[in-house]
């Protein structure tokens, strides 16, 4: 258990109806109120699985298609219409009228899997009685209810072209309409007799969200178009996926996920179910299929593999449910075992695995579970399929764990099984009222996988908070149960808001928007659950409406142990929770704990584009005495801390949990082996960013801007060692002359030396081998790191730090006047709180900035004693406006050193004008220190 200690703190919640915001009460409120007591001890508990909380993710409300997987062009192999031809090529429409072209599909596409490719014959030419229009003819592409384009994000537009003469199309992205060109290029060629593959990269100069991709010429003749791809250069680590929609799952910290589904596998008819060897190999040979039970086409080129790729670059462990020969409306006594698991596990030179290794992944992927089937337990057929995909598994892989369909919590099920898959979909009340389902489960036997739940119906709406209290009940009783019971996950996980097939789901989007629903919120309650310990923790009430649960967890980031305790009032009743924690570290205080609500004024309220943080996780200290409201889920967050190292909890503004350390410079010279901060942020509150969040030996490492909630592509740790490192990668330099650049390294492939830096006490960072240090030389979000000579500038002063924004302080001094902004000259006046010209910013580049316009630094005008300090436009290579803190000088009072002078702030005593500032040498008067308000 670490570090807790015997001692006993209490902490007392009141819950109550009424007003959903928080109050403080006192005790002679608290005696009006029925009581109910929680009784934690640190000391004693189990651990949860490491997998309990993962996600579900089915191809459902275009969820994928048109979702998650980044392709913006709808049917971009003209094969959704069907076999047959002519096909149907929506939503592809013409540009043109019918003296100018005519557009047919044919099947003559090179693609054995998917023949039909568009045939587009154009009428009229450049010159000669047919001109074509102004800006051509030819088709267009609306994408999935319009295409998000971005200004300055590059795309690339990757299509199959051929013609019996020269063409010059013009591939475009554009407005709705048309009239608007965001990104254009030509395609020029006078021989493609053949079908010839062209690639064209094209950077978005503005920004539509409704966009469409067209196809345009003005010169006569006949082309064919196939497989027509646009897709956002920048994706989630380069693979293909929406940065953003999966950001949201990396941000619950999923432990698994199971998919592509649900009912995608079985389809209504086994014709149309998910068959994964169509779904693998170059995406142009994909041969798609209409998903009937969800009713739209797919292209499959989110498949078996980019699930696969997906889970590895979540850190999750894939789940594969596949089809066992039934459907919605037949079914077969199969014989047939497909490899898919020698697919992902197989050696690179196997028959299946050498074809993962030709899509670039020799390694083997980590599958270890599968389940045979979708809610398909009483089918006729299931049984038998069910034990020969058994027996065939187990037998080449043993170690994988197989999950039947057939729900083994109420009965011994009567076939072989390592879990069972448990789904429910009910009303809030009686999915709170389950909070208990698995107490009285049997604990030997295979453990349960509650694979799909959710509350639905008129309880839900489109995703209420009332369905999310009710969820989040349910899952404090899974991890009470979690002995027996695995895994969970939600769902449905996404919907596009244009095609809602099923209600309510935890992430909502459209082309260019996307939330998250109370469920999502909830999701983020339980993300440390999975590994962690859950603790004895007794609830005595009368009520049926509230549940408790506590939990401890090293933080891998920080090394520090929190404990968290979850509680959810359920009811309508007024309640005080008395919490008491035995067993805590005597450095642990649960009057400075961070406390986390979700709740709304109204039970039925939803998140929306409009207002889409209407119901979001709410932080704040945590007190003796609070009230909160009741339909209600509330956290505490108590950090424990080794005896010597007493740090405060506290939250940054990006919503994250955190320890706040010291931002004053230590004294000595050099700061090494501190610990692990997340970030390194330098001139204007800008970040070190692995650039693209790609992790290969001599990446560039960029000045971006600094991401929310910890993006491992800004997570850097100082070793011991002297090295500096993200996701296990080193920091580290090609050179060591001025001007060299800095990468990521795999650190036993590069020179120790150009490893090893040095935090050194000026802010700057230092490689000792080549006496440079770190420099952004334009301080441009964008801009490469480079290494150069120390000369103090703006561009080469770092803090590890978290990413808030500062936050803007009076800085008081003489008479107790303030320092104001006067015209590019600083003086002293009285001091007055609502004035931003005496607000200043103190940013991690050692700068110091006025509110009323950061843009500007303080800046000593020379570097001899007497020098004016004045306020002048922020520049990363001046050496004059980076500032630290000397020793403190009486109480709260300390000098404001210039580093690259080593004078100080003074307030001149030698001229008429008492207030002028100017800097000199430090003598401990009463003009050279500061305090901060």
């Amino acid at each position: 258990m670490g570090y807790w200690k015997a001692s006993c703190s209490v902490l007392l919640v009141c819950i109550f109806v009424g007003l959903c915001s928080v109050h403080q009460c006192s005790a002679a409120e608290v005696d009006a109120y029925q009581t109910a007591k929680l009784m934690v001890n640190a000391s004693s508990g189990r651990p949860i699985p490491e997998t309990l909380f993962g996600i579900f993710f089915e191809e459902i409300n275009h969820a994928g298609a048109g979702g998650i997987w980044a392709e913006l062009v709808s049917n971009r192999g003209f094969e959704a219409g069907g076999q047959n031809t002519p096909s149907n090529i929506a939503p592809w429409s013409i540009i043109g009228d019918q003296s100018s072209l005519t557009v047919s599909t044919d099947r003559s596409s090179c693609f054995e899997r998917n023949k039909v490719a568009l045939r587009m014959h154009v009428l009229c030419d450049s010159e000669g009685s047919n001109i074509c229009p102004a800006g051509g003819v030819g088709i267009y592409n609306p994408g999935f209810w319009g295409m998000n384009i971005e200004q300055g994000k590059i795309y690339k537009v990757v299509l199959y072209v051929r013609s019996l003469g020269s063409i010059n199309v013009s591939v475009s992205l554009t407005s709705s309409d048309g009239l608007q060109i965001l990104a254009t290029a030509n395609i020029v060629d006078s021989d493609v007799s053949n079908w010839t593959k062209t690639e064209v990269l094209l950077e978005a100069k503005g920004t539509n969200p409704k966009s469409r991709l067209q196809l345009t010429t003005s010169r006569k003749g006949v082309i064919w178009f196939d497989q027509v791809s646009a897709m956002p250069l920048d994706t989630y680590k380069g693979h293909g996926f929406q940065k953003e929609l999966i950001e949201m799952l990396e941000d619950i910290k999923p432990q698994f996920i199971r998919f592509p589904g649900g009912c995608f596998v079985e389809g209504e008819w086994l014709r149309n179910a998910f068959r994964w060897k169509e779904s693998i190999g170059p995406w142009e040979e994909r041969p798609g299929h209409f998903g009937d039970v969800w009713m739209y086409w797919t292209d499959d080129g989110l498949g078996y593999f980019e699930f696969l790729q997906l889970s590895e670059d979540l850190g999750a462990r894939p789940i594969w449910v596949f089809n066992n020969g039934i459907s919605h409306r037949d079914e077969v006594d199969t014989t047939t075992v497909s490899p898919f698991v020698q697919f992902a596990r197989g050696a690179s030179d196997s028959k299946w695995g050498s074809v993962r290794a030709a899509m670039g992944h020799p390694e083997p992927f980590d599958l270890k579970y599968v389940a045979v089937g979708n809610e398909d337990c009483w089918k006729k057929n299931y049984r038998g399929n069910y034990l020969k995909f058994y027996d065939a598994i187990k037998r080449a892989y043993p170690d994988i764990k197989i999950i039947s369909n057939c729900d083994g919590s109420s009965h011994f099920l009567d076939h072989p099984a390592d879990y069972y898959d448990f789904h429910i979909y009910t009303s809030a009340s009686h999915l709170f009222s389950m909070t208990h389902q698995f107490d009285h489960t049997s604990r030997s036997g295979p453990k349960a996988f509650v694979s799909e739940y959710a509350v639905t119906g008129k309880d839900a709406g489109t995703g209420s908070l009332l369905a999310a209290l009710a969820e989040a009940g349910f899952l404090i009783g899974l991890e009470k149960n979690s002995d027996i019971v695995e895994m969970a996950s939600y769902a449905p996980l996404f919907v596009n808001d244009n095609d809602r097939r099923w209600n309510p789901d935890a992430i909502v989007f459209n082309s260019s928007m996307h939330y998250g629903t109370p469920s999502y919120w909830v999701q983020k309650f339980f993300r440390e659950s999975s590994g962690a310990t859950l603790l004895d923790a007794n609830l005595q009430t009368n009520s049926s409406s509230l549940v408790a649960s506590a939990i401890t967890w090293t933080n891998s980031v920080d090394g520090e142990t929190y404990l968290k305790i979850k509680i959810v009032n359920f009811g309508n009743r007024h309640v005080i929770l008395e919490v008491s924690v035995d067993g805590l570290g005597l450095n642990s205080q649960l009057s400075g704990s961070t406390k986390t609500v979700l709740t709304s004024s109204n039970v039925m309220d939803e998140n929306s584009f409009t207002d889409p943080n209407k119901m979001k996780q709410l932080k704040g200290n945590m007190k003796l005495w609070i009230v909160v409201a009741t339909y209600l889920l509330s956290t505490v967050l108590v950090a424990s801390t080794e005896a010597g190292n007493m740090d405060s909890l506290a939250e940054d503004q990006t919503g994250r949990d955190m320890i706040i350390r010291s931002v004053v410079p230590k004294n000595d010279d050099v700061v090494s082996g501190a610990k692990s901060t997340q970030h390194i942020v330098g001139i204007n509150n800008l970040c070190v960013d692995v650039f693209l969040e790609l992790y290969f030996h001599g990446n560039v490492v960029q000045l971006y801007p600094c991401k929310s909630d910890g993006d491992v592509n800004q997570q850097w740790s100082l070793e011991k060692d002297g090295t500096i490192q993200s996701k296990g990668m080193c920091l580290a330099t090609n050179g060591t002359s001025p001007g060299s650049y800095v990468f990521i390294y795999n650190c036993n492939e590069v020179k120790a030396s150009a490893t090893i830096w040095k935090v050194q006490k000026d802010g700057s960072i230092l490689n000792p081998s080549s006496s440079l240090v770190l420099t952004s030389k334009s301080g441009k979000s964008g801009s490469l790191l480079t290494l150069e000579t120390n000369v103090y500038a703006l561009g080469q002063g770092w803090r590890f730090a978290d990413v808030s924004k500062p936050s803007p302080k009076s800085i008081v001094g003489l008479l107790d006047y303030c320092l104001e902004f006067n015209k590019n000259v600083p003086k002293l006046a009285k001091c007055v709180e609502s004035k931003t010209e005496q607000k200043w910013n103190f940013y991690a580049d050692g700068s110091i900035r006025v509110e009323a316009n950061t843009d500007l630094c303080l800046t000593s005008d020379g570097n001899t004693k007497g020098s004016l300090v004045l306020v002048v436009s922020c520049s990363p290579v001046s050496s004059n406006q980076r500032w630290t803190f000397g020793d403190s000088h009486g109480k709260d009072y300390f000098p404001i050193l210039n580093v690259n002078n080593a004078l100080v702030l003074d307030v001149s005593y030698f001229i008429l004008n008492l207030f002028e500032i100017i800097i000199w040498d430090f003598n401990g008067g009463a003009n050279q220190v500061w305090r901060l308000s």
